[in-house]
């Protein structure tokens, strides 16, 4: 099969009026005129927290070919779930932090799947990519037993010969938690950079992440939990976790010393 993309600009006796409500359209609602009329993923939802942000990632040329810097730590983010049909979906967002910036790399997502799914997954692309080292960072839950079972135990326990995997629980960020993440991210989105082919369904979960309304009340509820909450709870836990670097190297102060205080650092193979 052979795909050709075609769009508006593509007909020769594209109308003059439609080609004014564009041009009406791209001024007036840029939130949603790529979504129209440039055939791109829906960016806009109504009290969407990270719409306009997005939207200037792209502006700035943020959303690209974002290539592995292998003298730095590869570190992956994770929002946990279970198996079977009506379990949630696990996701993680692959990144590294290269002095000011957050580079994504990657993103995955799947639903009712067992925990040997996605560690698998985690080291093919690893395998993949010639890495033989990954930090591992769970949320707060990461250690607690779940029916026979910690996420924390499992990650540990997945380590092999090809691959290492650190693993960090980051401490519960307290009351009104995801919106702690919501903000974290708002503050960090500037220096965020996207590997575009890797993490479309990442951004469009990201695009789609919004606040749950009272419509009579007329109040905000705090963010919305359905399918893009788990993306995006994965990502707010990186973007909470990110400490701007010193004037010290960020790895070589993490082999030294250790991170956060919450364990032993190390080079990145």
């Amino acid at each position: 099969w052979k795909g050709v993309e075609m769009n508006w600009s593509d007909n020769e006796f594209f109308p003059e009026t439609l080609n004014r409500k564009r041009l009406t359209a791209k001024q007036k609602r840029p939130d949603t005129y790529g979504w129209i009329w440039e055939g791109e993923y829906r960016s806009f939802y109504d009290g969407a927290y990270f719409a306009e942000a997005l939207r200037q990632a792209k502006d700035d040329g943020r959303i690209g070919v974002v290539p592995i810097d292998r003298s730095m730590t590869v570190r992956t983010y994770h929002d946990l779930a279970g198996a079977g049909d009506k379990a949630d979906f696990y996701a993680i967002w692959v990144c590294q932090f290269v002095g000011k910036e957050i580079r994504v790399l990657d993103h995955y997502e799947a639903q009712g799947q067992s925990s040997s799914y996605h560690i698998n997954w985690m080291r093919n692309w690893a395998k993949q990519k010639r890495i033989d080292r990954v930090s591992v960072n769970l949320p707060h839950d990461g250690s607690a037993v779940k029916i026979d079972f910690a996420w924390r135990e499992i990650w540990e326990d997945a380590s092999d010969k090809d691959c290492t995997f650190d693993v960090d629980v980051i401490p519960n960020q307290g009351r009104g938690a995801a919106m702690i993440r919501v903000e974290a991210t708002r503050e960090n989105f500037d220096r965020i950079s996207f590997n575009e082919a890797t993490t479309i369904d990442g951004r469009e979960a990201l695009a789609a992440y919004h606040e749950k309304r009272d419509e009579d009340r007329e109040i905000g509820l705090g963010p919305n939990h359905n399918w893009a909450s788990h993306s995006a709870d994965a990502f707010g836990l990186m973007c909470c976790d990110f400490e701007e670097p010193d004037n010290m190297a960020e790895d070589v102060k993490n082999a030294l010393y250790g991170r956060s205080g919450r364990g032993k650092g190390y080079l990145a193979a």
